[in-house]
């Protein structure tokens, strides 16, 4: 039996779920890392007098980081393995987590947080494509909900943690737990996280190392049977995997992903970095300002571990389109409601609900959409233009706001970008193999051949 099939319809192994709970938890720190300017983000620019332009190239830049990340670590992992390549990722977003509590000035907190960025964007883009792999058919949109939720988790805690942390410690505190909790997952990565099978597959015979972690792969999967392990065809020529994301058969689906993740993001960026400081000029104090976020990412959470069950009774592109044209009501209502805290606070758990519900439906779309050979680099991509409107979004903010935007237009433009990102999710087609791809290998791989 091919091994890939064999993963895709068997019952998960308990194997299986530990690769989707460290990649949750992976995500989970992403959230963490991204999210903590936001929550420092009024003692930060008290502290720095900071302009609204000033505040926004600061909440940008982790954006503008893994958008870089993404981009450049996605084509790596494709050549050098998923797992080095989220290794050297993580190590990087530790490495500026760390330097960010020793800046002092603007210039330090943007370089720091764009090395951030770009490491947080790597692991992003290797995560998503391990925990897409490891699941199976039956259980693919539950993995994806549970890794999409770990963003709004480690938002949700970390919010929590701010607060106090900030009075006691000030806003280098929050960073600081950042930095053990970075080195606690680059340590589980380390040890629970293997080697992505469709990356073994397409290597085997090259070296005795990919022989010998593809025997390993197997054991830890507790596959008894004799079993083949086929790399899928190459969907790409001789220009490289970028080039193939333009290929006749991926243009449209290439285009239709990147303006989805693109809009999405910057919605999402828009609403977790910018609502604490938008809120205080509505006349709420900064505590409720963070506790919107926190709301924000709590019903993200819900939305997020939804998102599967709802695409186990309905087309998931239906479902994705409805989540999506419901997150933009939700932000309309949660920016009208705010001289109501209760009904705002109730607006902000709906609005994170469909927010993350929809996100988790296109980190769940996207790497069904391109073959395994071009998975990482079109994953990769797409998170890098994804991020590029996370970028976008809070940049564009501040100079709006130092040009007398209000708190209302910006909620309002940001819903009817939503509506517009619908029209892409309706675009998204899934990948199809070709018969000739899945045809059994003559010789099956058992653990004897492999040594």
């Amino acid at each position: 039996m091919n091994l890939r099939h064999y993963l895709a319809t068997a019952r998960m192994s308990r194997a299986q779920w530990i690769i989707v709970a460290v990649c949750a938890l992976l995500s989970a720190l992403d959230g963490y890392d991204v999210l903590a300017m936001s929550f420092t983000s009024n003692a930060v620019s008290t502290e720095l007098a900071l302009s609204g332009t000033d505040l926004g190239l600061v909440l940008g830049a982790a954006g503008i980081g893994a958008g870089i990340g993404s981009l450049v670590f996605g084509p790596i992992g494709d050549r050098i393995g998923r797992r080095p390549a989220l290794l050297a990722s993580l190590a990087l977003s530790t490495l500026g987590v760390a330097l960010t509590v020793l800046s002092h000035d603007l210039t330090g907190l943007i370089s720091w947080r764009l090395v951030t960025g770009i490491g947080v964007g790597g692991s992003l883009a290797a995560a998503t494509v391990l925990a897409s792999e490891f699941a199976s058919e039956r259980r693919h949109g539950l993995v994806l909900s549970l890794f999409t939720a770990g963003f709004p988790i480690g938002g949700a805690l970390g919010g929590l943690a701010a607060a106090p942390i900030i009075q006691t410690f000030g806003w280098q505190g929050v960073f600081a737990l950042g930095i053990a909790l970075n080195l606690v997952v680059l340590a589980l990565v380390a040890v629970f996280l293997p080697e992505s099978l469709a990356f073994l597959a397409e290597r085997r015979g090259a070296s005795a190392r990919i022989e010998r972690e593809l025997e390993r792969l197997i054991q830890r999967l507790g596959v008894s049977e004799p079993v083949v392990v086929e790399a899928a065809p190459r969907q790409h020529g001789q220009f490289g995997a970028f080039a193939g994301l333009f290929s006749p058969r991926y243009l449209a689906t290439t285009l239709a992903v990147w303006l989805t993740f693109f809009l999405l993001q910057a919605a999402y960026q828009f609403a977790s970095s910018w609502t604490p400081k938008l809120l205080v000029k509505t006349g709420l104090t900064p505590e409720q300002g963070i506790f919107a976020v926190i709301a924000i990412s709590i019903g993200g959470i819900a939305g997020a571990l939804s998102y599967g069950a709802l695409t186990s009774k309905w087309p998931a592109r239906s479902v994705f389109a409805v989540l999506t044209a419901l997150a933009s009501l939700a932000l309309a209502a949660f920016i009208l409601t705010t001289s109501i805290v209760p009904l705002a606070f109730t607006a902000a758990l709906l609005v994170g609900f469909f927010l993350n519900a929809a996100i988790a439906g296109v980190y769940t779309t996207a790497p069904t959409a391109y073959g395994p050979s071009l998975r990482s680099t079109g994953v990769g991509v797409a998170l890098g233009v994804g991020k590029i409107g996370g970028i976008a979004s809070p940049v564009l903010v501040g100079a709006l706001l130092d040009g007398g935007a209000t708190p209302l237009a910006l909620y309002l433009g940001t819903a009817v970008f939503l509506i517009v990102a619908i029209a892409g999710i309706l675009k998204i087609e899934p990948y199809r193999e070709d018969v000739a791809a899945t045809a059994p290998a003559t010789e099956p791989v058992t653990e004897r051949q492999l040594v």
